[in-house]
């Protein structure tokens, strides 16, 4: 398994680049001479041998515009000189967007077989007079996307694995402790219990005569309670 990069030629016609520019010379100055951008199809390659010639060439036709020939290469089309910054962004590798979702689709269609992910990303170079301070790129990187989806990448993609274990599940000891463990974990996880959610709870699994997980006590804080009504309903 290996993660195949098939890059777009930077468009001249892109017409956000000159918004990008004055954004940036906003930050670092008049330095800042021009901006390019280009797209990095992130291809997760599932075969056991890497792509044949042939294959090779119906992602390149799948990416493409069929109006610009040669749009579409395997390496970067972007020259950073080392005054300049090189950015890329593209979105979390925690989740599997709906993008590529469609784009495995088409790849599928199309009879490539060997492919389960393929993400888009964005590969922004700031042409500068002096390589920006670490202050200056914080800033300028932090403004060109949206941290709740997207992340930087420091490197090209060479995974889609995600290094991230999650929390291990917990009982919540409402039998031994009562209400201050209900507590302990409403202040622990978030959950944004009132104190009329603490007792009903505590009451709740005190009469079932067991204790929560905390998976339990975060679906109880975060599942739909639209018609959760605490009063008396008359028919």
């Amino acid at each position: 398994m290996v993660v195949l990069h098939y890059y777009q030629r930077p468009s001249e016609a892109d017409s956000g680049l000159n918004n990008l520019l004055q954004s940036a010379q906003r930050i670092l100055g008049n330095g800042a001479q021009a901006v390019q951008k280009e797209l990095c199809f992130n291809v997760n390659w599932t075969g056991k041998t890497l792509p044949s010639t042939r294959e090779i060439e119906m992602l390149q036709w799948v990416f493409g515009c069929p109006f610009e020939e040669g749009d579409i290469a395997l390496k970067s089309f972007l020259s950073p000189r080392p005054s300049d910054l090189l950015v890329e962004i593209g979105p979390r590798l925690n989740f599997s967007t709906a993008y590529s979702t469609n784009a495995v689709s088409v790849c599928l269609a199309a009879g490539l077989e060997n492919i389960d992910r393929v993400e888009c990303s964005r590969r922004y170079l700031f042409k500068c007079d002096e390589l920006p301070t670490s202050s200056q790129e914080t800033q300028l990187v932090a403004s060109l996307y949206d941290r709740m989806t997207e992340q930087t990448y420091p490197e090209p993609i060479q995974s889609f694995a995600v290094a991230v274990r999650p929390e291990e599940v917990f009982y919540v000891d409402i039998l031994g402790e009562g209400r201050p463990a209900l507590v302990k974990a409403n202040n622990q996880l978030g959950l944004a219990f009132d104190s009329w959610d603490l007792d009903f709870y505590t009451a709740l699994f005190q009469k079932l005569g067991r204790n929560p997980t905390s998976v339990e006590c975060f679906d109880l804080a975060q599942s739909n309670r639209y018609c959760f009504c605490y009063g008396v309903h008359t028919i």
